[in-house]
């Protein structure tokens, strides 16, 4: 869509302060995993695990399983702090720890699809999605099918449905995308959910991608290619 795609070189994600963004992006919601802690302590899993065995004060589950816990991203980063370990949480990690607790793990990529949508239509037609976006969560979902299939006639089916928990993040995602740009910004929240996937989702390689859809002609999100 428009070129928005995933890949590797995507530019890093900068350090983004706990105050501001944090609250647009309901960041005291947000959930990280031992595998994301690990990733922004620059650490590897085995220290998380650690830390959990060691100190008495690490912070407690509050969601996930006993074999997979998730721990409040606010919690976390008050306890690095307290601490003295380095803990780099970016703007995208951010929205995405609330794109991750907003759904269960094997349905991450509806959302990621949903994220996708909003951001070809906010990149497409502003003023619609700010409209759209200025409605109540429950509201949403329902407005947001219409929206995409006029601002995005090639997709003709429109976007899977959408849940009124998961607006938030998509709109926190958009917030941020308005800023940065939202090719870069979806790229960024694909290659976490690649990496948060890594054994389910097979990759095709960008030069091959880039083959294919030269092979295709498709340009500038036209789905129909050449006939």
């Amino acid at each position: 869509m428009d070129g928005m795609r995933s890949g590797q070189g995507h530019p890093a994600d900068p350090a983004a302060p706990a105050a501001g963004l944090a609250e647009a992006a309901g960041a005291a919601e947000a959930t990280v995993a031992s595998s994301d802690i690990a990733r922004l302590a620059d650490v590897g899993k085995a220290a998380v695990s650690n830390w959990r065995r060691r100190f008495d004060d690490f912070p407690e589950p509050v969601a996930g399983t006993s074999s997979a816990p998730r721990f409040r991203l606010a919690d976390v980063e008050d306890w690095m702090t307290r601490h003295g370990r380095e803990f780099r949480v970016g703007a995208v990690d951010r929205v995405w720890q609330q794109i991750a607790s907003a759904v269960e793990d094997l349905r991450l990529g509806e959302v990621v699809g949903a994220v996708g949508a909003v951001l070809v239509l906010a990149r497409r037609d502003p003023d619609r999605w700010s409209a759209l976006a200025g409605r109540p969560d429950p509201d949403v979902p329902g407005a947001l099918g219409p929206a995409v299939v006029a601002a995005v006639p090639e997709v003709a089916a429109g976007p899977a449905p959408v849940e009124p928990g998961w607006v938030p993040a998509i709109r926190a995602v958009a917030e941020l995308a308005a800023g940065r740009g939202h090719a870069e910004v979806f790229g960024l929240i694909c290659d976490r959910y690649i990496e948060a996937h890594s054994r389910r989702v097979p990759v095709t390689p960008p030069d091959i991608a880039a083959l294919m859809v030269h092979l295709a002609g498709v340009s500038r999100g036209d789905a129909r290619g050449r006939r």
